[in-house]
């Protein structure tokens, strides 16, 4: 489960570089780039995006709490 970030909507606004509190979204030629090992899965860079860039294993969805990744104690991928 991860989140990433939809090159053709991403406008480079960096709404979601500011909010992450991992500090795992870098602009990568204008556009967010979510660095999964870092990555811990808050969901704060999808709710929080004016363009709806950013997916959830592809979807555009936010999972709830009883989700996996969400709140449910999923670890982040070990890189």
């Amino acid at each position: 489960m991860s989140y990433s970030v939809d090159q053709e909507l991403c406008t480079g606004c960096g709404t979601c570089i500011e909010l992450c509190p991992a500090e795992a979204i870098e602009s990568n030629g204008g556009v967010a780039v979510i660095d999964d090992c870092l990555c811990i899965l808050c969901g704060a860079c999808q709710v929080n995006c004016p363009q709806s860039a950013v997916l959830y294993d592809g979807n555009l969805y936010q999972p709830d709490a009883s989700s996996p990744g969400v709140g449910s104690g999923e670890t982040p991928p070990s890189c």
